[in-house]
């Protein structure tokens, strides 16, 4: 950390001064920090549940997958998209595990899911309201713009693609790149 001011510090530091970032205590001496001027070049987003929302796309999916099979638990196969000691969040296996606790899977139904929940999980993805041209006008002040996500690189561009969102971004960081 980089200090300025007229005052030199002779203890460490003890305390921030609440919502005063630029105010510091050292011992009974109150140092007056100016902020060093920076030039913000890059902004980096998270995009599911960020830019759009993604838990309704994948409750839609959930519920294709299920009308398909004959059952009405989408709430239960997003929980298992859920799991922490299952598979990833994306991994088919878990519709494969959701119909085998449900006594109805077969290869080729399984088949027929994986594909039906990969096109309803994007189907109606859109921006949430005024994303667009936030992102637009943080382009317009010549700022370049990331997405740094979780998701693999072919579910971003997916998603990005669906929303038109891709060619406003001039990086993307994914899982499996990172």
């Amino acid at each position: 950390m980089r200090l300025s001011g007229t005052m030199p510090r002779t203890k460490p530091i003890t305390r921030l001064a609440p919502n005063h970032s630029n105010i510091r205590k050292a011992g009974m001496q109150t140092m007056l920090i100016p902020p060093t001027p920076r030039t913000i070049t890059a902004v980096l987003f998270d995009m599911d549940n960020t830019l759009f929302d993604f838990v309704e796309a994948k409750i839609a999916a959930c519920s294709e997958v299920n009308r398909i099979l004959g059952l009405d638990r989408a709430m239960d196969l997003l929980g298992y998209f859920l799991r922490r000691d299952g598979h990833g969040f994306e991994d088919w296996k878990n519709i494969r595990d959701f119909m085998t606790d449900n006594g109805v899977y077969s290869d080729e139904r399984y088949a027929r899911c994986c594909q039906v929940y990969e096109e309803w999980k994007i189907r109606d993805l859109a921006p949430y309201p005024g994303i667009e041209a936030t992102l637009l006008s943080l382009k317009e002040r010549g700022l370049s713009l990331s997405i740094v996500t979780d998701a693999h690189l072919k579910n971003a561009v997916s998603r990005l693609e669906r929303t038109g969102l891709y060619p406003i971004f001039d990086e993307i960081v994914t899982a499996d790149l990172s």
